[in-house]
């Protein structure tokens, strides 16, 4: 149960980043705090941040959905895309968490899908 209770709690920091900073069709919100490092996804295309539209998911080489019960109002190719920039900036992502570096410097270190794809075809 105490392992659960970390999983929710406040983070210390928060970052919202567009569709256009992230490559992806979904808001995602990066989060920085302790327990386990997760961060945040708007479970819809919308390009403002709602807070009661977000699921999370862990930071990890197999990100997965941590909002019990969610039903995912993207599709599962959406969702997949967010997994794998995930998986992409694990690095970028698990520094912010765990405070090693601050909002400019992870958006500087971000990358995007389409990057990924650039490399995987050359």
């Amino acid at each position: 149960m105490e392992e659960n209770n970390k999983l929710f709690e406040s983070p210390l920091d928060t970052a919202s980043l567009s569709q256009r900073a992230t490559g992806l069709p979904v808001v995602v919100i990066v989060l920085s705090g302790e327990g386990i490092p997760k961060m945040g996804f708007q479970n819809d295309t919308e390009t403002r941040y709602d807070p009661d539209h977000v699921l999370y998911l862990s930071i990890s080489d197999n990100p997965q959905l941590l909002s019990e019960d969610a039903e995912l109002q993207i599709t599962p190719e959406q969702f997949e895309m967010v997994r794998q920039w995930i998986i992409l900036n694990q690095d970028a992502l698990l520094a912010y968490w765990h405070c090693e570096s601050i909002t400019d410097e992870l958006i500087n270190q971000l990358k995007t899908l389409q990057n990924m794809d650039k490399k995987m075809r050359h």
